[in-house]
């Protein structure tokens, strides 16, 4: 079964390491950990909460190649 991610969110990329969570175009905007749009940010364990919890909300995106 595939399951579709919400409109804008890249938890897939970031899953496979094609981006950091930073450059997920919703990450801290339209996903936060109260308001998560993917897994990773669910889970206090998840990538995205993590850089959200500890930093990388304040980091400044890379651009993806």
């Amino acid at each position: 079964t595939v399951v579709e991610e919400p409109e804008g969110c890249a938890c897939g990329q970031v899953m496979t390491g094609r981006i950091k969570p930073v450059q997920c175009p919703q990450f801290g905007k339209g996903c936060t950990p109260e308001m998560p749009l993917g897994a990773l940010m669910v889970s206090s364990e998840g990538a995205c909460a993590a850089y959200y919890q500890y930093g990388g909300a304040r980091a400044a995106p890379e651009v993806a190649e």
